[in-house]
């Protein structure tokens, strides 16, 4: 497994990329954007993904809501 250590990052894009049971210790993160298949995510030795996936369907319904609200969806 490749090791990376004190590198910069910093504005990097990672596409189509595989990190199943990457480990990310130590690292600065600030306005980071996940998009993609998330499963038994860690973040700060909390579980999150199941926070993640209510939101998730949180915002499905609002938005399913909304559209009804303008006659657009049933």
């Amino acid at each position: 497994m490749p090791t990376f250590e004190d590198e910069d990052f910093t504005g990097a894009e990672f596409r189509e990329c595989d990190l199943t049971r990457a480990r990310l210790i130590g690292v600065v993160m600030q306005d980071v954007e996940i998009d993609g298949l998330i499963r038994n995510m860690v973040i700060n030795g909390v579980e999150v993904t199941s926070y993640v996936e209510e939101e998730l369907d949180r915002l499905a319904a609002w938005i399913d809501d909304q559209l009804r609200n303008v006659g657009i969806a049933q």
